[in-house]
C-alpha cells in the first residue's frame, strides 16, 4: 500500500511490535512500576496495554490504524478513541459470526470506527444486525493472485481428481466431505481426494478413512507451502469444501481456497453457506448442496466427473484490485 505502515500484534496476550518484541520495557524498574500499579493503584493491565498503545502511536505519527478481525479491535480501540485517530476494522469470520461476540461486544467499537470491512454481502447483513451503520462498511472480497500456469495443467474431459484446502475444524466439516466421497466410492472407484491442511479434527478424519479401508483414494498431506498448494491447485480437476454453520455460531468469510481455485476455472462442490454462493454459482462454475447434505454431496462429486462447467470472468477477486479497494477506503475515497 502507498504509505508507511506500522504492525502491532497482540498474538502473545500483549500489544508487541512485529517481530514479536513487547511495546511494555523489559527493564526492571519499567516492570515494577507496572505491577505496583497494578497492586497500589488498582490499575487495570488492560488499560496499561492501552497507555503503551498510545505511545507507540504517537511516537510513529499514526494517523490511521487498521484492525484484523473485529475481535483485535476490541482490545485496542480504546487507544484509537483517546488519541482522536481514525480507525477501520477489516471482519473476516468468527469474529462476526461467533455467538460470544455478540451486539454488546461490538457496541462502542462500531460507533467509533470510520470503516469496517467485510468479505462478502452475508457478512455485511450480520454487521448490519450486530449495529454497524451501513454506509460505514465496504465490502471487499479476499484477493488472489493465482494465475493459471498452462505448464501445470491438463485438461480432461473425465475428472476423476478432487482436493480439499483448508482447517479441519468444525465450520469447514472435512468429516462430512470424506463420507460423501466414500459414498462415491462406492460407485466410482476411479476418483480420489486430496486433503491439505491441519487442524483438532485431523486424527479423527484420518481413523474415519482407515476404518473405511480407503487410504488409497484418500489421502492427507497435511500443512503445505503456498507454491505446493497453487502446484496441487493446478493438478486437481475439482475443489470440494463442505463448509457449515459450527455449533458456536461460527462461519466462514469467504474462504480463499475456493477463491483460489476459481481464478484457476477449477469447479467447486460447496455448500449454500455465508458469501460461497456470492461466487461459486450452482450449476455453473460449481455445485451447492445444503450443509450436512452428505447424500446429495455424494451425487454432486459423481456428477461433476463429467459436467461442463463455465467459468465467468472474475476481476473482481484479483488481489492486486482487492488491495486497490482497501487502499482507496483507507484514504477515504
Amino acid at each position: 500500500m502507498p504509505f508507511e505502515k506500522f504492525v502491532v500484534t497482540t498474538g502473545t496476550g500483549e500489544f508487541a511490535d512485529k517481530n514479536g518484541i513487547p511495546l511494555a520495557s523489559p527493564s526492571f524498574y519499567a516492570k515494577t512500576k507496572r505491577i505496583l500499579n497494578r497492586k497500589i493503584k488498582k490499575e487495570d493491565y488492560r488499560i496499561q496495554q492501552i497507555k503503551l498503545l498510545e505511545k507507540f502511536f504517537q511516537q510513529n505519527i499514526i494517523d490511521h490504524v487498521l484492525f484484523q478481525y473485529g475481535t483485535t479491535a476490541e482490545k485496542a480501540y480504546l487507544a484509537c478513541v483517546n488519541l482522536s485517530i481514525p480507525f477501520t476494522v477489516h471482519f473476516h469470520g468468527y469474529d462476526a459470526y461467533s455467538l460470544k461476540y455478540g451486539k454488546s461486544y461490538y457496541k462502542y467499537i462500531l460507533e467509533y470506527c470510520s470503516n469496517v470491512i467485510v468479505v462478502s454481502q452475508h457478512m455485511k447483513n450480520q454487521l448490519i444486525y450486530l449495529g454497524c451503520q451501513a454506509d460505514k462498511i465496504s465490502l471487499i472480497p479476499y484477493g488472489s493472485n493465482f494465475e493459471i500456469d498452462h505448464n501445470l495443467v491438463e485438461y480432461k474431459t473425465i475428472k476423476r481428481k478432487f482436493l480439499a484446502v483448508g482447517r479441519f475444524v468444525e465450520k469447514k466439516a472435512p468429516y462430512i466431505t470424506i463420507l460423501a466421497f466414500a459414498e462415491a466410492l462406492k460407485i466410482n472407484k476411479e476418483i480420489t481426494l486430496d486433503m491439505v491442511g491441519e487442524g483438532d479434527l485431523l486424527p479423527v478424519c484420518k481413523d474415519i478413512v482407515i476404518g473405511l479401508g480407503l487410504e488409497n483414494n484418500i489421502k492427507f498431506h497435511g500443512a503445505c507451502s503456498h507454491d505446493m498448494v497453487k502446484r496441487m491447485m493446478h493438478e486437481t480437476d475439482v475443489f470440494i469444501q463442505h463448509s457449515k454453520r459450527a455449533e458456536n455460531g461460527d462461519c466462514e468469510g469467504l474462504p480463499n481456497s475456493i477463491i483460489e481455485a476459481l481464478m484457476l476455472k477449477k469447479p467447486v462442490i460447496s455448500t449454500f453457506h455465508s458469501g460461497i454462493p456470492e461466487i461459486v454459482k450452482d450449476s455453473v462454475n460449481g455445485f451447492l448442496k445444503n450443509e450436512g447434505d452428505l447424500i446429495g454431496t455424494k451425487d454432486k462429486i459423481l456428477e461433476a466427473i463429467e459436467y461442463d462447467f463455465e467459468f465467468p470472468e472474475m476481476e473482481y477477486l484479483k488481489l492486486e484490485n482487492s488491495i486497490k479497494r482497501l487502499t482507496s477506503v483507507l484514504n477515504g475515497q
